[in-house]
């Protein structure tokens, strides 16, 4: 009778494969699980940087354009 081979899968000890994935099946299905969801953002990566980077200067213009708005109400109300 001969000794298997610690890599033996019949063996009845973990392999090192099965050491080294760990919790790496779990990663791996919750990236499986959210594909559509990363492939929208891949997709839309430009739109969403360019957003991003807008966003302080769409602050300062709805800022802007609320006290224009209030500067012309005042106006409209002491000139009728």
């Amino acid at each position: 009778m001969t000794s298997r081979p610690i890599y033996d899968p019949m063996s009845g000890v973990p392999s090192e494969i099965d050491r080294r994935i760990g919790t790496a099946y779990a990663t791996v299905k919750t990236v499986a699980d959210n594909l559509l969801e990363i492939k929208y953002v891949v997709e839309n990566m430009q739109a969403i940087h360019d957003t991003a980077s807008t966003a302080a200067t769409i602050a300062t213009l709805t800022a802007a354009l609320q006290d224009l708005n209030a500067r012309f109400v005042a106006y409209v109300a002491t000139h009728p």
